[in-house]
C-alpha cells in the first residue's frame, strides 16, 4: 500500500478510546527523510489544532512497527526503527477527543541527523494540513459508499487499488463503486490473479461491491466517410459484456452510460432494444441495469418517463434508475476564490470542482483548472438505504 505524498496522512485520522471513553486522537505521519532511521533519533512532535489543542513535542505517543512508546522510551530503544515505507501513528491525549468535521492540524516534527553538525539540529519539519474527522458509522441511518472515480487524478500514478480501498474503509464507508474501463486492468478481460486480488482486498477492508460503471459508446464508428451510429447488436454486445464482468467481480448493479443525442442527455434510441435484449441475461446473473439521471436532465423529464414506461411495460425487476443527486441543485454553487464556473448548458449547474462532477460530464475550461497536492480525500461519496438504484 502506498503512502500519500503529504507528511500528514489523511487516512488514519480518528479519535481513540480507552476503557470505553474517548481519551484522545491519532493521525499518521510519513517519514520526511529519504531513508528510514532508528527510533532513538526522533526528537518529538509538537501538535496543534487552533482553539482545541497545543502540545509540546514530548507529549504525543508514537506507534512504530506495532509498538507504542513515549518519547523517552524511544530514546532508550535499540533496534526499533521508523521505516521509510511505514507511517508512524501519533496519539495525542485529549479528554473527549475531537469533534467531527474539518480540522487544521499542524505538526512540528523533530529528527536528529548524525551527519549534520549538532548546532544545526534537530531538523524540523513544520507543516499544516486540513484533515477530516468522519462521524462513526455505527448506528447511522445510511450505509456509505465511495466511487473510485473520486480518486481519478491520483489513481494509477500515486494511488493503487489497495491504497484507495484503505482510504474508503478509513472513512467508515462499506461500499465501493468502480468504472470498468477506468479501474479494471486489461479490461474487459482481467486476469484471474487480479480478480483473486480484488476479492482479497474486499475481504481485508470489509467492502462490498455496489455499482459498476460501463459505457455504450454509440459513436464508436462515427468518424470518417463511412461513419455510422452503433447498431442494436453492437450495443447489446457491449452491455452484456459488462454485465458478465460485473457479475464476475461481485456487483449487482450496472450503470451503463448510454450515448446521448441532445444537450439534455436524451439517450440514443437504440437503448430500448439493447436493454430489452439484455434483460434475460441480467435476470440470469441477477444484475440490475441502472442508467444514470444526471444534470442537466431533471427528475421530471421525458427520459425518466420513458425509463418508467419501460419498467411498467416489461414488468422487469432488473432495470431501474440511478440518481445523481446533483439534479436537485436549484441555485448556483458559490465559487471559492480563484475558481471559475464550469462550462455547461445551464448556469445553475456551475461547479467549483476541478474535475467533472461525474464520468462523462463536460470538463472545466482549461483556464479554470487548478492543481492541488494537499487534498487527498475529496471523495465523491454515495449514500443509500440498501441499494444504489431506484426501481419502480
Amino acid at each position: 500500500m502506498l503512502l500519500e505524498r503529504d507528511l500528514i496522512q489523511s487516512v488514519g485520522f480518528r479519535n481513540v478510546r480507552e476503557g470505553g471513553e474517548i481519551s484522545g486522537f491519532q493521525f499518521r505521519v510519513r517519514m520526511p527523510s529519504y531513508r528510514g532511521m532508528a527510533a532513538s533519533l526522533i526528537d518529538g512532535i509538537g501538535v496543534s489544532i487552533p482553539g482545541i489543542v497545543d502540545v509540546e513535542p514530548d507529549v504525543p505517543l508514537w506507534t512504530l512497527q506495532g509498538e507504542t512508546h513515549t518519547l523517552a522510551e524511544l530514546w532508550e530503544s535499540d533496534g526499533l526503527r521508523w521505516p521509510l515505507e511505514d507511517a508512524a501513528i501519533i496519539t495525542v491525549p485529549l479528554a473527549g477527543g475531537l469533534p467531527d468535521g474539518v480540522h487544521e492540524l499542524s505538526i512540528d516534527l523533530r529528527l536528529r541527523m548524525s551527519y549534520i553538525p549538532a548546532e544545526h539540529q534537530p531538523s524540523r519539519y513544520q507543516v499544516t494540513k486540513h484533515v477530516t474527522l468522519s462521524p462513526e458509522a455505527s448506528g447511522s441511518p445510511f450505509r456509505y459508499g465511495v466511487s473510485l472515480y473520486s480518486f481519478m487524478s491520483d489513481y494509477g500514478t500515486v494511488l493503487d487499488l489497495e491504497t484507495a480501498m484503505a482510504g474508503i474503509a478509513d472513512l467508515g464507508a462499506t461500499g465501493i463503486e468502480i468504472l470498468g474501463e477506468g479501474h479494471v486492468p486489461n479490461y474487459p478481460n482481467p486476469s484471474q490473479e487480479w480478480v483473486d486480488e480484488w476479492y482479497r482486498l474486499l475481504d481485508r477492508y470489509g467492502l462490498e461491491p455496489t455499482n459498476y460503471g460501463s459505457w455504450i459508446d454509440t459513436r464508436l464508428h462515427s468518424s470518417g466517410e463511412k461513419g455510422r451510429d452503433m447498431t442494436v447488436e453492437e450495443g447489446t454486445a457491449a452491455l452484456q459484456r459488462d454485465l458478465r464482468l460485473a457479475k464476475r467481480l461481485g456487483f449487482r448493479f450496472v450503470r451503463p452510460k448510454i450515448g446521448v443525442v441532445s444537450s439534455d442527455l436524451v439517450p440514443h434510441p437504440i437503448w430500448t432494444e439493447v436493454v430489452e435484449a439484455s434483460l434475460p441475461l441480467a435476470e440470469e446473473l441477477d444484475v440490475i441495469i441502472c442508467p444514470e439521471i444526471h444534470s442537466p436532465t431533471p427528475i421530471k423529464h421525458e427520459v425518466v418517463d420513458e425509463y418508467i414506461e419501460f419498467i411498467e411495460r416489461t414488468g422487469t425487476k432488473h432495470f431501474g434508475i440511478l440518481i445523481d443527486t446533483g439534479i436537485f441543485q436549484d441555485r448556483p454553487i458559490p465559487l471559492s476564490p480563484g475558481s471559475c464556473p464550469a462550462a455547461g448548458p445551464r448556469s445553475s449547474t456551475a461547479s467549483t470542482s476541478t474535475r467533472p462532477t461525474s464520468p462523462g460530464s463536460p470538463p472545466t475550461p482549461s483556464s479554470c483548472r487548478r492543481s492541488s497536492t494537499t487534498s487527498t480525500r475529496t471523495s465523491k461519496t454515495s449514500r443509500s438505504r440498501g441499494s444504489p438504484c431506484s426501481r419502480r
